[in-house]
This record gives structure tokens, sequence and C-alpha cells, in this order.
């Protein structure tokens, strides 16, 4: 959902407007310390539910109103300007007046700009959602941007609400740099992170420490893999010190030594891995189907979970994909020189008990 909306809403080369009320500068600072940062999570007030729908309403609506009234009148900062007289009254349907003729109205000469600025932020509310005070006309609320990759931020950003008439309305933006004030992801937070993707299939598998930043581990389900989430930046840590990784989600190539045949009734088949070290593996192959025989050895790369073998004379190239308990073979047309035409090494190969 956050991916859509970021690429609905980045004006699309102009130069962005810095306004202290809602958009970060570009000036970086040096990390706070810490220890001397006052906790938010201890001055949260308790959430009936509905202040949630009111936040998102108040900020969604904002941006609807640019992006929609936008398309509506085809506006375009070089040939058709847009015009605030007609913007403003649907922005104030979501803004009080003072940050609609502040704000909101100096961002409306720039927004449609056709450039790489941007002028708002894009919370997670699905990850963090803090209710730092609550009145019968007053809400702040704080929640977290997630480590933006193109800019290389990531953001705290408190919303201020004002009700008027019965219906809450975006009073003041501000946003914290992760240098300036750490996102400190709860674990909490990243289980509820993995739980709202919704287009890739993630699981939290555990946490640390590395270099003393604390990390949360996540498995990507579709290709196995796995990445690390600094808990301070949310940025991602794709290298996972092997000691941090559960035993059963350790990478594969790290114990593949063994033997290894196919499950294939009337054929007879032995893969053996040995000396596993310095990226590479000794690998025996034999293979029986019929009158048939096929027989190879040497060593492969691996990159991964994956292995390649390439024999420089006859061309012949092997990958292997190493999973838990098994290894997919696939081989080049080339390797037939290997092996009769009633044979192959292709196939999965799963590691004999013992």
């Amino acid at each position: 959902m956050m991916s859509l909306l970021i690429s609905s809403f980045i004006a699309t080369s102009c130069t962005p407007l810095s306004l202290s009320d809602s958009m970060p500068t570009d000036k970086k600072k040096e990390p706070v310390d810490v220890k001397n940062q006052v906790d938010h999570r201890q001055e949260q007030t308790a959430i009936d539910g509905t202040e949630k729908k009111a936040v998102e309403n108040a900020v969604y609506g904002v941006m609807n109103a640019f992006r929609n009234l936008g398309e509506r009148y085809g506006w375009d900062n070089e040939d058709n300007p847009a015009d605030f007289n007609i913007l403003r009254p649907e922005l104030l349907k979501y803004a009080t007046e003072r940050y609609t003729d502040s704000y909101l109205k100096d961002i409306a000469d720039e927004y449609y700009c056709r450039c790489d600025a941007r002028f708002f932020y894009y919370p997670d509310f699905d990850v963090r959602f803090r209710l730092m005070e609550k009145t019968d006309k007053k809400m702040v609320v704080s929640t977290v941007e997630m480590y933006n990759e193109l800019e290389q931020e990531a953001y705290v950003v408190y919303y201020t609400l004002l009700k008027e008439n019965g219906v809450w309305k975006l009073d003041h933006v501000e946003g914290k740099t992760h240098l300036e004030e750490p996102l400190n992801l709860t674990t909490e937070e990243i289980k509820r992170y993995v739980a709202s993707s919704e287009n890739i299939k993630m699981e939290f598998i555990g946490e640390g420490y590395d270099k003393n930043r604390k990390v949360y581990l996540i498995r990507y389900v579709d290709d196995d893999s796995l990445v690390g989430i600094f808990a301070d930046t949310s940025e991602y840590l794709n290298e996972i010190p092997p000691e941090l990784i559960p035993e059963p989600y350790r990478s594969p190539a790290h114990n593949i030594e063994g033997t290894y045949s196919w499950n294939i009734p009337s054929t007879k088949s032995e893969l053996n891995i040995s000396n596993v070290e310095n990226g590479t593996f000794h690998f025996d192959l034999f293979v029986v189907s019929g009158n048939s025989v096929g027989e190879l050895e040497g060593s492969a790369v691996l990159d991964g979970n994956k292995a390649i073998y390439k024999d420089a004379e006859s061309g012949c190239q092997l990958t292997f994909d190493m999973h838990k308990d098994s290894i997919t073979v696939s081989e080049s047309s080339e390797c037939l020189y290997w092996h009769g035409a009633g044979v192959s090494f292709d196939g999965t190969y799963y590691r004999r008990k013992e």
C-alpha cells in the first residue's frame, strides 16, 4: 500500500520547498545520544480505536486532494498552474484553515512541477500509531516512515490534529530523520510490518545484535532468503552474520556435506558433496538408468544457495540449487558428453539419512 502512495504523491527538475512545518531539510545532523532521548513510548495514552481512522482520513485526504484535483484539471506548473481557489475548499475538509493557508498553499505552487520533489511524509500507521496527546479538541500522534533506499532516510513523524465541528483536521506536521531521533522499532512493530505486507510474503524469525545495534530478522517466504532490519533506522542488513541466524534458517550451503540420491524407482543415483570451504565444494555425481550411465566429478563455486560447475573443455555446466534437505541439479546440453542419451544429471537429490 505504501509503495503505491509514494509513487502517486511524489511529483515527477525543480527544488522542493523545505518548509519546517511539514518537510525535512536537506541538512544532515550528527546521530543523537540515544541515552538522552525521551522514550515516547512512555508518553502514549490510551487508544479507543477511532483515532487511527481519523488521522488516516486527514493525512491521506490532503494527499488525495492534491492528486485528484491535479488530475481532474490537468494542472501543470508550466502550462496550467494550480488554482488554489479550487484546491482550498477540498483541503479544508481535511486540514485546518491555518495549515491550509500556510504550508499547503505554499506547496500548491510547486506540487505539479513534474520533478523529483516531494512534499509529504509517507507514514506507516500499520507499523506504528502512538497517541501522544488527546483532549476533546486536540490530538498528537507519532508514526514512522520506514527507510527509503533512494533518499537514504527514515523518519519519526508527529501529526497534530484539531477537532473542528466534530471533524479531526490536520494542523501541524513535524518529522525527524533517523539521525535526529532513532526509530527504535519494537518487536511488535516489526511483526506488524511483516503482517501488513500485501505483495511479498514475509515472516519474522528472530532478533539479535550486530555491532551493538539491534537487528530484526525477516525471511522472504517465496525465495527462502533472509534480511535484517535495524531497529534504530529500519535500514536493511543484507549480509547477516551466520551466528545471528536461528539454526533452522541457516543457509543450506553451510551444511551441505553428505550423500544425496534420487527418489525414483528403477534408477540409481548418488551425489556426494565434500570439502565445503572457501566458497567451493567438491562433488562426485553418478547416475544409472537402464543401460545408460553418467559420471562426473569436479569443484563447484558457491553463490548463496546456488553453486555453479563448468567444464572448460566440454562446456558442460551444472547448477546446484541447495535446499534444507535436498539439492536440485540442472545441466546444460553440453553435459550429454558425460552420459548416455538415456539418462541425465537433472533432478532433485535428497539427503540420505545416516
